[in-house]
């Protein structure tokens, strides 16, 4: 039989544990993903407008749609970081959404 080394025992336990914590981490990332952004994702070139302010919003959020109300536009550009973010073109103007923010036409 084949003596183990003791160093090289443990670096394979190390290994073990390494991947086990890597497969935790991409199941919780798994939970984090909506939804929505999986199966109601837009991609490049989608025809979009921005939805309409609403009172109860964020004063921010509410100013920064106002701005494209009633405007629609075309998806350019994709962001895929914790959250998907879509940056659209209206004609001269160009804004970054969130999925929530806008409506496929």
């Amino acid at each position: 039989m084949e003596q183990i080394d003791l160093i090289d025992w443990f670096e394979d336990q190390e290994d073990i544990q390494d991947i086990n914590q890597k497969k935790h981490i991409d199941a919780e990332v798994q939970e984090m993903v909506s939804p929505m952004a999986i199966n109601d994702e837009l991609d490049i070139g989608d025809r979009v407008k921005a939805i309409k302010p609403t009172a109860d919003m964020d004063s921010e959020d509410y100013y920064y749609l106002d701005r494209f109300k009633g405007k629609k536009g075309v998806v350019t550009h994709l962001y895929r970081n914790k959250v998907v973010s879509y940056q659209v073109e209206f004609g001269c103007d160009v804004g970054v959404f969130h999925r929530d923010d806008l409506i496929a036409v």
